[in-house]
């Protein structure tokens, strides 16, 4: 392979490297095409605590299972290549001819791991140390094969910065995969039903609340893979709904809807954009525009009145209104039930978004339905 062919393989590598940031799946082809271009019997990917001396391979290119299990029950703990990457600059390369290393020749970890595998020379570096581990990358020839040359060292010192930035990305995608998965699993245990919708109102994912109440048609359904509404009046302002949130900026909001069902007799649908982020969770959150919520106020359990008086220095008063909100009552009924005037009603609401530090009232009901309940009454 002449020195043309070689830089385009680099490139070919490189490419591949990125890819298996992205994608696990293909650590083990980054590997191969690593030692298809230096000419190798075998390369690895190997994280290791330095302390306790244990081992984890990542990924392996020609490793014989039995050598591997060996290496991490026994000879990690007298590898001598470790203690020469230990005080070697992060990233900075080494290679290392085993025979040449004071002693080794006749030491137990030559003859019984490296010579029997035909391991003579081997290429590595450290790739990253955090203190609690190291991630260490290294390539090993045969005898015939022969030792890395300069020009070899070289070019393999081209690709440490790619693979080093290579797993810092997949680390941090490995992040926001565990928060996708812990955030589909928490919308399960919410007491409110969750629609995610895309950027032209489709329905994306619903928790499994939200499906009881599609299910039921009652109040709301899903039709042409949008979300709708049963009544009429209820349809458009549904729409309306919709398509603020996921405008751009989005703007929430919320309405009541009435209903014949007997287990939801009144729905609140509220709505919230979804700030820039939520795509780089990936899989159908990368989609994702917007929040809507379905609650059923008449089956919420009872408000604290006196955890909303010690969060937000809320009135008795005030929480008679917060608990006619939840109940999906508008300022007239609110104030028909509570024997005051509508002004009032209206008073009390601005004080209470003031004091829950809310915008709208649709945010403010959604607050008081994700509080902890009372065991009895409010």
């Amino acid at each position: 392979m002449d020195e043309q062919q070689r830089q385009t393989r680099l490139l070919e590598v490189i490419g591949t490297i990125y890819d298996a940031a992205m994608d696990a799946d293909r650590w083990p082809e980054v590997l191969a095409q690593i030692a298809a271009l230096f000419d190798v019997r075998s390369g690895l990917l190997r994280f290791m605590d330095p302390n306790c001396r244990s081992v984890e391979f990542a990924v392996m290119h020609n490793y014989d299972e039995a050598y591997v299990k060996a290496y991490a029950e026994h000879f990690v703990h007298n590898d001598p290549v470790n203690e020469l990457l230990m005080h070697h600059p992060q990233g900075g390369g080494r290679t290392t001819p085993l025979v040449d290393l004071p002693n080794h020749k006749h030491s137990e970890y030559y003859n019984d791991y490296a010579r029997p595998q035909e391991i003579e020379h081997l290429a590595g570096a450290i790739l990253s140390r955090d203190g609690e581990s190291l991630s260490i990358f290294g390539l090993q020839r045969s005898a015939v094969q022969g030792p890395f040359t300069d020009s070899e060292m070289l070019l393999l010192r081209t690709l440490f910065p790619h693979l080093q930035r290579a797993l810092k990305i997949h680390g941090q995608f490995g992040v926001l995969r565990g928060l996708k998965s812990a955030a589909e699993s928490a919308l399960e245990f919410l007491p409110f039903g969750v629609v995610a919708l895309d950027e032209n109102g489709k329905v994306i994912l619903f928790n499994r609340l939200a499906q009881s109440v599609i299910d039921r048609k009652c109040g709301v359904l899903v039709l042409n893979g949008r979300l709708t509404a049963t009544g009429p009046g209820d349809k458009q302002r549904l729409q309306r709904l919709v398509a603020n949130a996921i405008a751009v900026p989005g703007q929430g909001g919320g309405f009541q809807v009435q209903t014949t069902s007997p287990a939801f007799p009144v729905l609140m649908i509220s709505t919230m954009p979804l700030t820039p982020g939520s795509e780089a969770l990936g899989g159908q959150w990368s989609h994702a525009r917007a929040l809507l919520f379905i609650s059923a106020p008449e089956r919420s359990r009872p408000l604290d009145s006196q955890l909303l008086a010690n969060l937000f220095s809320i009135t008795s008063a005030e929480a008679r209104i917060a608990r006619d909100l939840m109940r999906g009552l508008d300022i007239k009924s609110i104030a028909e039930h509570n024997g005051v005037t509508q002004n009032t009603v209206k008073t009390q609401v601005r004080q209470l978004m003031r004091k829950t530090n809310t915008r709208r009232q649709a945010e403010l009901v959604q607050l008081l339905l994700n509080l902890p309940s009372s065991g009895g009454g409010g």
